[in-house]
C-alpha cells in the first residue's frame, strides 16, 4: 500500500484516495451485472476511458468525495464508497457504496465503511445528516443501513427497472445524535 494514500482507517479496512490508474480494477466491477443489479445507476456500459475521466475529476470539487476501499491484509482495492453532494450550509451529503470484489461480500464490510464514514461525516465535516439512496429490492443492503442507524423516510414507487423488474427506491437518512 505504499503508494496509497490513506484518509481515513478502520479495522478491516482503509478508505483511500483513488485515481486514473485504478481504473483498470474499477472499470470491470461497473460491467458486472451481478456487481451493478442492486445501484440506482443500473447496468450501464462503462469504458475505460470513461472510468479514467470520472477519476481525473473526482477531486476537483468540494460537493464530492469519492474514496476506494482498500483491504488491509489483501492488500488490494475492493470497492467504493463516498459522500457526494456535499452541501455545508444545510449540513448534508449523500452515501453511495458498492464492493466490486465478489469474494468480500456478506463480510461486514459495508457495515465497517458505513461507519466509518458516518463518523467523518458527523464530527470532522459536521454535517447533521447522512442521505442514501437504495432499491427495496435490496433486503440485504436495507439491513445494513438500519443497523448503522438509518430509517427509512419515504420512497420512490416503482422507480427502477432492474432485469425486467420495477423496483421502489427507499430513501434514508442517518442523523447526528
Amino acid at each position: 500500500m505504499s503508494d496509497r494514500i490513506v484518509f481515513l482507517d478502520s479495522k478491516t479496512v482503509s478508505l483511500v484516495l483513488v485515481n486514473k490508474s485504478d481504473a483498470p480494477i474499477i472499470q470491470p466491477w461497473l460491467n458486472d451485472m451481478e456487481v451493478t443489479q442492486f445501484l440506482i445507476r443500473g447496468a450501464i456500459p462503462n469504458s475505460l476511458e470513461a472510468e479514467e475521466e470520472y477519476l481525473n475529476r473526482c477531486y476537483k470539487t468540494e460537493s464530492d468525495l469519492p474514496l476506494g476501499i482498500w483491504h488491509k491484509s489483501k492488500a488490494k482495492l475492493i470497492g467504493m464508497t463516498g459522500l457526494h453532494r456535499i452541501n455545508q450550509i444545510h449540513q448534508y451529503a449523500t452515501f453511495g457504496i458498492f464492493i466490486g470484489d465478489k469474494q468480500h461480500w456478506g463480510q461486514g464490510i459495508g457495515t465497517e465503511v458505513l461507519d466509518t464514514l458516518c463518523n467523518y461525516a458527523f464530527t470532522i465535516r459536521n454535517l447533521r445528516t447522512i442521505r442514501l439512496n437504495v432499491l427495496a429490492s435490496n433486503p440485504r443492503a436495507i439491513r445494513c443501513y438500519e443497523k448503522c442507524g438509518f430509517r427509512e423516510v419515504g420512497r420512490y414507487p416503482l422507480a427502477t427497472l432492474h432485469n425486467g423488474v420495477w423496483s421502489d427506491e427507499v430513501l434514508m437518512v442517518r442523523q447526528r445524535d
